[in-house]
């Protein structure tokens, strides 16, 4: 009698983890968001369009570049988490080049955007980035122009 109650016992600990794992599982590649919903992280590349991420924030939909190419930061904050990422801005502050030697030598061509409290938008335009990352909320209305 004490072997049929192991077994048994065994069988609905087995079920349950297999439950509990099942739960733990994506939904095919969504991307979680703020607001704790899940967003398709990749959309249908046509033609020449490049592969983009949606994501949900306070300021509505964003959708950005998969692999962005021309990154401008315009807070030197997080210039050493792009680069970190493998990913060389085209712009970024000024104070980047005067405060931060110890990644200035992974900064050639990147381009003096000017400074992050009164930023240049003429030359963000010039640069003509596919991805410009910020969070102050001045600036996003102005570069979102």
């Amino acid at each position: 009698m004490n072997y049929l109650k192991f077994r048994t016992s065994a069988c609905l600990l087995i079920i349950s983890l297999m439950l509990v794992l099942s739960a733990c599982t994506t939904n095919g590649g969504g991307v979680a968001t703020d607001s704790g919903t899940t967003t398709d992280s990749k959309t249908a590349s046509t033609g020449d369009e490049a592969a983009t991420r949606t994501y949900e924030s306070d300021k509505g939909t964003i959708t950005i570049p998969e692999q962005p190419q021309r990154v401008v930061v315009t807070v030197d904050d997080y210039v050493d988490d792009v680069l970190a990422l493998g990913v060389t801005p085209v712009g970024a502050p000024d104070t980047v080049f005067d405060d931060a030697p110890y990644y200035k030598k992974y900064l050639n061509g990147v381009e003096n955007i000017g400074d992050s409290s009164a930023l240049s938008l003429e030359k963000v335009t010039t640069l003509n980035p596919d991805l410009i990352i910020t969070y102050d909320d001045k600036a996003y209305e102005n570069l979102k122009k």
